[in-house]
């Protein structure tokens, strides 16, 4: 019986040696195999990091390339402000200066092209244009009408009929403007 006994106690540590031996190669292969997991997700973090840090640098980039634009927006919207300004400013200074202009002015279908002191050429319909020179008289208190071009169309109004030949007038808006022209005021402030 001994034999036996020693037979079982023989198997019993080839045994034990021999699950304490798997046991240690199962815990080596889980070890490495945390490892290399550790060290994929160690690299899958850094990648997603170096992504991350392009994506924030392109969305700072994007910010402030908008900032510049609202900008130079808001630097185009105070240039406008201030050319439109001057532009007022300078109506207001040639309204001082001239009555034809002023009158002129303030109808934006009519071109007006000065020609000589407080003489002009205005045009009138560019497609098919009745071209004129207004001016005033040396008692400044007259105005010379003078044709230069009709247009070629017949006008249903026929008030070019009336405006072939020269003629002087005193009041600019209600002998001239009012009467052959019947053009509605535009800017009635100018």
């Amino acid at each position: 019986m001994m034999n036996s006994n020693t037979e079982y106690e023989a198997n019993y540590r080839d045994l034990y040696h021999h699950i304490k031996k798997k046991y240690s190669e199962l815990r080596n292969i889980r070890i490495e195999s945390v490892k290399k997991d550790a060290e994929d997700l160690i690299l899958k973090i850094t990648e997603h990091q170096k992504v991350h840090n392009i994506s924030i640098e392109e969305l700072k980039k994007q910010n402030q390339e908008l900032r510049e634009s609202i900008q130079e927006i808001k630097n185009a919207k105070h240039q406008i402000m201030l050319m439109e300004k001057a532009i007022r400013k300078q109506r207001e200074e040639i309204r001082k200066y001239d009555l034809i202009v002023r009158e002129c002015l303030k109808y934006p279908m009519l071109y007006i092209k000065c020609i000589g002191y407080h003489k002009y050429q205005i045009t009138y319909d560019k497609k098919d244009p009745l071209v004129f020179t207004l001016a005033i008289i040396n008692d400044n208190h007259r105005y010379h009408y003078e044709p230069i071009t009709f247009p070629t169309v017949s006008n249903p109004l026929r008030i070019y009929s009336k405006l072939r030949n020269p003629f002087d007038m005193y009041d600019l808006e209600k002998e001239f403007f009012d009467k052959y022209f019947n053009l509605r005021v535009v800017n009635k402030n100018i």
